[in-house]
């Protein structure tokens, strides 16, 4: 029952039901704690990470996710150490504390890359270009938004995609090609 509810969760979540989904996480947390599933509630801790971060609830999403990498520090799923690890930079990046987000990124990315999962290091791409975007390292956000763009596009993951060419129409006006700019933009829009 813990499952289908964190998988509900992430249902609703897509759909753009957060108060359904952070119901169903909330329930999914509470019965794999009743279960004795720790990875159970590690996952369900990833979703309500994810729904508070959606809400603009921060400090409750960042708490979340470091709840989450601890569940998973001693297990072998290293695909939810970098989920928790990415989720956290993401919280870190969105509070400006830059530094710290790069560092939980490049801890998800090496996660990632073990596990060969491009899709999620195109994720990562595009937290590291938007944090070299709001450092004012325009070209350096441009080859990282461009390499989260290449992935996201080889996989047909739309969601990327789209933030990728956003934020890189964001980029290149920055960098005065603003014609550039503009296509990248409407594209993505």
């Amino acid at each position: 029952m813990a499952y289908i509810l964190w998988a509900l969760g992430g249902a609703r979540r897509f759909s753009g039901d957060l108060s359904g989904s952070l119901k169903d996480y909330r329930s999914s947390l509470a019965l794999a704690g009743k279960a004795k599933d720790p990875m159970g509630q590690g996952y369900a801790m990833h979703g309500l990470g994810g729904i508070e971060r959606i809400k603009g609830n921060l400090s409750a999403a960042l708490a979340w996710y470091l709840r989450s990498k601890n569940a998973f520090a001693k297990t072998q799923d290293l695909f939810a150490q970098a989920y928790a690890e990415c989720g956290t930079g993401n919280c870190l990046r969105q509070l400006g504390r830059l530094k710290e987000a790069g560092r939980r990124y490049a801890a998800s990315y090496r996660l990632y890359t073990l596990i060969n999962d491009p899709v999620d290091l195109a994720y990562v791409d595009w937290g590291l270009g938007k944090i070299a975007m709001a450092e004012g390292r325009l070209d350096e956000a441009g080859r990282r938004l461009g390499m989260a763009l290449a992935g996201f596009s080889r996989f047909q993951e739309q969601r990327g995609i789209v933030l990728s060419l956003m934020a890189l129409a964001a980029v290149r006006h920055a960098q005065g090609r603003t014609g550039e700019g503009e296509k990248l933009f409407d594209q993505g829009l």
